[in-house]
């Protein structure tokens, strides 16, 4: 007997249809071609450390670190009765084909099914990018051997395990250290998410807004007059009065020639859906939580058959679906909030079929199934038209509009300038009515370019800095994802690049609804916030180890697990230098106090100790960062600040925005507070050129 074992069971449904003829039972579907079963994910589950021994079920110091000789599985009992059937099926199978997801997980769900009933059979794989029919009739034809995806076991096993470790020795350790009542759980993504929102909220709260300027200057050209402004990008802003005043005055009675240019510009179609970019869509649009969202879209997938797989993070579709364009576009025109949209001759865009960018799962999209939408609750509703929009305009016109831009340099340091937007095709854009912000036609006066303008007067206009706006659950997961953005080592930086940053489209609704149920993060209307029990947990870990808030350990774990994956390292390499990274972790964060380290500088003589990520100053109160806006802070930079009368202008900082370098002063404040309380330490006072 072929056996074929499936991720899900709407993954085997579609196998078995093309395999000819299915006949439903309730744990399989026999066809022509063999034997089709399913699990339901992860079918086994990493036992807890009692199942190794009983008196680990008290948490304690003594029993710290928890590292077993041999890793044990056990069955989930929601999933007890497809478990043993699949144990049955592989029993009389003569040849077995891996078909879950063509991913380091999907292996790891089948074969830890496989060895944990010894399977003996043939084994090969099926490796699907997608589950249309002619996907997986080709994919059928080009089975790859057991060797070849093995190694994708065993980086899964490496990470299951590195997991089960660092999340059961350091959320004990964690907790016990702490003090505080409830579990204090630590993980590789959780932590790094806590500590997103905690220093968001400290960076507002301590937010100190400062006053900048931007000169408008009134210029006039024949018998036309326009408004133009000069607005200094972030790192050149003006917060001086008085060189905005110089500036001012330098720009009157300036007559020069105008230059003005017109361009037609295209937007393109918003790309496919993501689960990840459906959950901040939806809660952008509706404020509805990442597990909310992820609800809706499985509803949509499994209950109602009306959309594809839900739990991809992938926004392409294969070429082997361009000819379903005219089926799905079909239904959807008949649906009454379609029907007078007219889509035209679709436009097959790379952008959008690209078979190459597919991983396990594609776009979320809508099926050939014809909805019913008085079949939806409203939210069903809400979220079925809006992966139906995006699939649509993947297929429209571009949005095009005419632009205008007049400016009026004044010298190398001073140029006015104003832009001007009219749309003239509106192409995708139709679809979204209000939930896309229209471009409003902004009209400027008609001017010739090379025309002479004068600046008959100008206007300085005060503004003030903002702080960053606090999380919501859509911008936390935007920010999970361009988690390297936060990141300042270039190596750790590219690969977070390369892997989405950190969690999977699957975990990161749980992770948040984790942080939340553990007290570390509440939420009011849409705005994440987090609580004083996060803080306290991030403060601990950053006094003593900021390594488990680090996101740049996901990128360190990622390249050791790529080495596995290649066969280079073993999975019990890895292991166990994890294991011993945990216990050193451990004996630090309940050592007394963090281990210092002499520097041999000295200053108001006492010496200089070197504390981690920061100098500790016996002679000052409070601590000093060893970086400041990805600038290496040497002792000796320190005791030039303490030591100035006047502020110390340093040069070399980069702004997290923009990329760009820039030059600032700082001064030592004894009296600073910092998180509401006292803590002296270095502060900037004002940002130059």
């Amino acid at each position: 007997m072929k056996l074929y074992l499936c991720e899900k069971p709407s993954q085997a449904r579609d196998i078995a249809n093309v395999l000819g003829h299915p006949i439903h039972q309730k744990t399989h579907i026999k066809t022509d071609n063999g034997v089709v079963t399913w699990a339901f994910g992860h079918l086994l589950e990493l036992v807890t450390p009692e199942v190794y021994d009983e008196s680990l079920k008290k948490w304690s110091r003594e029993t710290l670190p928890i590292i077993p000789s041999k890793f044990r599985l056990q069955p989930k009992e929601s999933a007890i009765e497809q478990f043993k059937s699949i144990g049955e099926l592989l029993k009389r199978c003569t040849e077995l084909v891996i078909a879950t997801d063509a991913d380091r997980e999907g292996e790891m769900i089948a074969r830890e099914i496989i060895e944990y009933f010894s399977c003996q059979g043939k084994i090969s794989r099926l490796w699907l990018s997608a589950l249309d029919p002619e996907s997986i009739r080709t994919a059928l034809k080009k089975l790859k051997t057991d060797s070849e995806s093995r190694p994708l076991y065993d980086a899964a096993l490496a990470r299951s395990r590195g997991d089960w470790l660092v999340g059961i020795n350091m959320t004990r350790a964690a907790t016990l250290r702490s003090g505080e009542k409830g579990v204090s759980s630590i993980g590789r993504v959780q932590t790094p998410t806590l500590a997103l929102v905690v220093r968001r909220d400290r960076e507002i709260e301590n937010f100190q807004p400062k006053t900048y300027y931007e000169i408008i200057a009134e210029v006039s050209s024949g018998n036309e007059s326009v408004s133009l402004r000069f607005a200094p990008r972030e790192e050149e802003q003006i917060f001086d009065r008085t060189v905005a005043d110089g500036l001012s005055e330098r720009a009157k009675g300036f007559t020069g020639p105008l230059k003005v240019t017109h361009e037609r510009k295209k937007t393109p179609p918003p790309k496919l859906l993501s689960l990840a970019s459906l959950q901040i869509r939806a809660n952008a649009i509706w404020g509805w939580s990442a597990e909310h969202s992820l609800k809706v879209a499985q509803s949509l997938y499994e209950t109602h058959k009306f959309t594809t797989y839900p739990r991809s993070d992938c926004e392409f579709l294969p070429e082997e679906q361009i000819p379903d364009v005219s089926c799905i576009l079909a239904n959807l025109s008949r649906l009454d909030p379609f029907q007078d949209i007219q889509v035209g001759k679709p436009i097959i865009r790379k952008t959008v079929f690209n078979t190459t960018k597919i991983t396990a799962h594609h776009a979320i999209i809508p099926t050939k199934v014809l909805a019913n939408l008085s079949a939806l609750s409203e939210d069903e509703r809400k979220g079925f038209l809006l992966i139906a929009r995006h699939y649509m305009a993947s297929l429209m016109p571009d949005y095009e509009f005419d632009q205008t831009r007049i400016s009026l340099k004044i010298d190398e340091k001073l140029s006015f300038s104003a832009t001007g937007n009219v749309p003239a095709i509106v192409g995708w854009k139709t679809l979204f009515g209000k939930e896309i912000e229209k471009d409003e036609a902004i009209l400027l006066p008609s001017l010739k370019d090379g025309a002479l303008g004068t600046v008959e007067q100008t206007k300085i206009e005060s503004k003030q800095t903002k702080p960053p706006a606090h999380y919501t659950e859509g911008s936390l997961i935007a920010d999970m994802k361009s988690i390297a953005k936060f990141v300042i080592d270039p190596n750790k930086k590219a690969r977070l690049k390369e892997t989405s940053g950190i969690g999977t489209e699957a975990t990161r609704a749980n992770i948040l609804k984790t942080l939340h149920e553990r007290g570390f993060l509440e939420t009011q209307n849409k705005t994440v916030l987090s609580t004083d029990r996060g803080r306290k947990l991030l403060a601990l870990l950053e006094q003593h180890l900021p390594i488990l808030a680090d996101p740049g350990e996901t990128a360190v774990w990622e390249d050791a697990l790529e080495v596995i994956a290649s066969g280079e390292k073993t999975v019990e390499e890895f292991t166990d230098l994890l294991s011993e990274q945990v216990k050193t972790h451990i004996e630090t964060l309940f050592a007394n106090s963090p281990v210092y380290k002499p520097t041999g500088v000295s200053y108001e003589g006492k010496e200089v100790l070197d504390a981690n990520n920061r100098w500790i100053f016996p002679s000052r109160k409070g601590w000093f960062s060893k970086e400041l806006f990805q600038r290496k802070m040497a002792p000796e930079d320190y005791i030039r600040i303490f030591e100035g009368q006047e502020p110390v202008k340093f040069d070399g900082f980069v702004s997290s925005k923009t990329g760009k370098k820039f030059s600032t002063q700082l001064r030592y404040n004894p009296t600073r507070v910092y998180n509401g309380k006292p803590s002296p330490g270095v502060e900037t006072v004002f940002k130059t050129k």
